[in-house]
């Protein structure tokens, strides 16, 4: 029996997929977080309407965690941050 089939075995087929979008989305938070706070000339130009590319940071994000979709990032980053 692989790690897998036991982890779907406790969380429930279903459930177990949540889990890991849920571990990957706090993965993005911490790591999004971490990339605003080394970053805030840049994201107070974006927030200040200098600078609407947020390509800069998306890429900074990437390299964290580079499995992540850069469209998954950019909704984040627009939810989270930089609401109007």
């Amino acid at each position: 029996m692989s790690l897998s089939d036991n982890n779907e075995k406790v969380f429930g087929a279903g459930r177990y997929s949540a889990y890991l979008r849920d571990v990957e989305a706090v993965g993005l938070m911490l790591a999004a977080k971490k990339v605003l706070e080394e970053n805030p000339k840049v994201v107070e130009d974006i927030k200040n309407g200098k600078n609407k590319d947020f390509s800069f940071l998306i890429e900074q994000i990437k390299i964290k965690m580079p499995k992540t979709d850069s469209k998954y990032i950019m909704r984040h980053l627009k939810s989270r941050y930089f609401k109007k």
